[in-house]
C-alpha cells in the first residue's frame, strides 16, 4: 500500500511539474511548421493559418499570395516567413497588415516581399506588441499610401530590410503624435529609397528620449531622409541623393548624428565623425540602378563609422563587419576578397619553371569587379598565365574581372628561374646557422636551392608584399 500511495503521489508530483514547466515555457514548446499553398499544404491562405496556429508556431508560404491580414485582439507569438523561395505578398484592397490591440505578443516576418498596390499603409500598428522585420522588402508601387505607420504604441524592428516608395509616396516609416516612449523605431543594415513625397522616417511625437534608433542605414532618392520632432540615435548611416536628408525640430537634434556621410548636408556643428559633401555617384557602384553597395576603392565613408558589435556584426548581405580597421557607413560592408596564393614548388634549379597559383573567394551575396595584381619575382622569366591577364611593365601580372557572389576560383601564371635571387639587390647567401635560425624564427618563408646554393626566397604566403618592400 505505501509504495502505490508513493507512486501516486510521484505521479502527481510529475504532473504538476509539467504542467508548471508548459504555464511558464507556452511559446518555446511543441511549436509547429504550417504551410500555405493552394494545394497540399496545412491551409490554403494566410489567414486561415494564422487562425489555425498556435503561439510559437511558424507560417510558411509556399508560393505568393494576395490577402489583406487583421491582427485585433490577438493573443499569439507567430512568425511568418517564405519556404527558401522568396515569396510576394501583395494586398488585396486595403492594406496588407493591420496589428492592433495585441499586448505582448510578437509577429515576426521574415524573408518575403511585401507590396502594396493602393492607397492604404502596407502595414499599420495601432496599440500592438511588437513586429520584426527581418531581410523584408516593404514596398508601394503605384499608389500614395505610406509605407509603416505606428498609429497607437508598440515597437518595430528592422533587420537587413528595405524600404522602397514612389514619386507619391508620402512616408516610409510614421511615428504618430500619440506615439509615447518606449515605443519606437530600431533599424539596422536597412535601405530607405525613392520615398518622393515625404519622410522616409517621420517622428511626430516631441520626445526628450530617444525613439528612433537608426544603425547602418543608407537613405537614396528621398524627398526628405529624416525627419523628426523625438530624440534619436543614428549612427554610420549614409544619406545621398536626396532632396534634404535631414530635418529636425523639437527634441529632435543634429547632435543625434554621429558617424554619417550626407551628400546634401554641409555642416553639424558639435557633432563627431560625420563627413559632408558626398557626391553620390563616386560613393555607391549603380546609382541610378539603384545598387546602393559601396566603390570600395578611394571611398571616405569605407572605415569610417563606429563599433556597432554590441548589435550587429553582420551587414545587409551577411559579410561580416568590419572587413577593415572600421564599420563602413551605410547598409553595406565593402568584403575584402578573400585571396590565398600557392606555389608549385619551394626548391628549385636554374631553368626549372614556378606556378604561382591565387585562389579567390567572394563570400558576399553580389557579384564583384575585382583587380588581382602579383609580381613577377626577381631573377625569373614571365612565360604566361591563365585567366587572361596583362603583363604591366613586364613586372606586375594583373587580372580584371567580375567574381560571383559566393564564388571561389583560381588563377595562375609560370615563370622560368633565370638567376639567383636576390634581397635588397644582394645575393641572398645564407650560411647554414644561419638558415636553421631563420627556420627556428617561424619563418614561412621558403629556401631556394639554385646550382647547389641555398638562397632565400619569399614564400607563397607573403610573396608579393615582401618582394614589393624589399626591391
Amino acid at each position: 500500500m505505501r509504495t502505490k500511495i508513493n507512486n501516486t503521489v510521484n505521479r502527481k508530483l510529475i504532473i504538476l511539474i509539467f504542467a508548471v514547466f508548459i504555464t511558464a515555457f507556452p511559446v518555446s514548446l511543441f511549436s509547429a511548421t504550417l504551410t500555405v499553398c493552394s494545394s497540399a499544404c496545412s491551409y490554403t491562405t494566410l489567414a486561415l493559418a494564422i487562425a489555425g496556429a498556435a503561439s510559437g508556431d511558424t507560417i510558411q508560404l509556399q508560393q505568393n499570395i494576395t490577402e489583406d491580414i487583421t491582427l485585433d485582439s490577438f493573443s499569439k507569438t507567430l512568425t511568418i516567413t517564405s519556404d527558401g523561395t522568396r515569396r510576394t505578398w501583395t494586398n488585396s484592397s486595403a492594406r496588407n497588415l493591420y496589428f492592433t490591440n495585441t499586448g505582448g505578443y510578437n509577429i515576426t516576418i521574415q524573408n518575403l516581399d511585401m507590396v502594396n498596390t493602393g492607397g492604404s499603409e502596407t502595414v499599420l500598428m495601432n496599440q500592438a506588441g511588437s513586429l520584426y522585420f527581418r531581410n523584408v522588402k516593404i514596398s508601394n508601387t503605384t499608389g500614395s499610401g505610406k509605407l509603416v505607420y505606428m498609429q497607437n504604441g508598440g515597437n518595430m524592428y528592422f533587420y537587413q530590410s528595405e524600404l522602397v516608395g514612389n514619386a507619391l509616396t508620402p512616408v516610409g516609416i510614421q511615428i504618430a503624435s500619440g506615439v509615447n516612449y518606449p515605443s519606437g523605431v530600431y533599424a539596422e543594415n536597412t535601405i530607405f529609397r525613392e520615398i518622393g513625397n515625404g519622410n522616409a522616417v517621420q517622428c511626430d511625437q516631441n520626445s526628450g528620449s530617444n525613439m528612433m534608433y537608426i544603425y547602418n542605414c543608407t537613405f537614396e532618392g528621398n524627398k526628405t531622409a529624416y525627419n523628426s520632432l523625438s530624440a534619436g540615435l543614428i549612427k554610420n548611416s549614409l544619406f545621398i541623393n536626396n532632396t534634404d536628408d535631414v530635418s529636425v525640430s523639437g527634441s529632435g537634434a543634429l547632435t543625434n548624428f554621429t558617424y554619417c556621410g550626407f551628400s546634401q548636408q554641409t555642416t553639424f556643428s558639435g557633432t563627431t565623425g560625420n563627413i559632408f559633401g558626398l557626391t553620390p555617384v563616386n560613393v555607391v557602384v549603380n546609382l541610378s540602378g539603384h545598387d546602393l553597395h559601396l566603390v570600395c576603392s578611394g571611398n571616405s565613408v569605407v572605415d569610417a563609422g563606429t563599433d556597432m558589435s554590441a548589435f550587429y556584426t553582420v551587414d545587409k548581405d551577411g559579410v561580416t563587419r568590419p572587413q577593415g580597421p572600421a564599420y563602413d557607413m551605410g547598409a553595406y560592408e565593402c568584403p575584402v576578397l578573400n585571396l590565398s596564393k600557392s606555389a608549385s614548388s619551394t626548391f628549385a634549379y636554374l631553368g626549372d619553371t614556378i606556378t604561382y597559383c591565387l585562389t579567390y573567394t567572394n563570400s558576399s551575396s553580389s557579384d564583384r569587379d575585382t583587380n588581382i595584381w602579383d609580381t613577377v619575382p626577381a631573377n625569373t622569366l614571365y612565360l604566361g598565365c591563365s585567366g587572361g591577364c596583362d603583363l604591366v611593365g613586364g613586372t606586375i601580372v594583373h587580372w580584371f574581372l567580375t567574381v560571383g557572389a559566393g564564388y571561389s576560383g583560381t588563377l595562375c601564371f609560370w615563370v622560368k628561374v633565370t638567376g639567383y635571387p636576390f634581397i635588397n639587390g644582394e645575393s641572398g647567401f645564407f650560411a647554414d646557422a644561419d638558415l636553421r635560425k631563420l627556420q627556428a624564427s617561424g619563418s614561412t618563408h621558403s629556401i631556394l636551392a639554385l646550382d647547389g646554393w641555398k638562397f632565400w626566397m619569399a614564400g607563397a604566403d607573403g610573396y608579393v608584399k615582401k618582394n614589393r618592400e624589399e626591391r
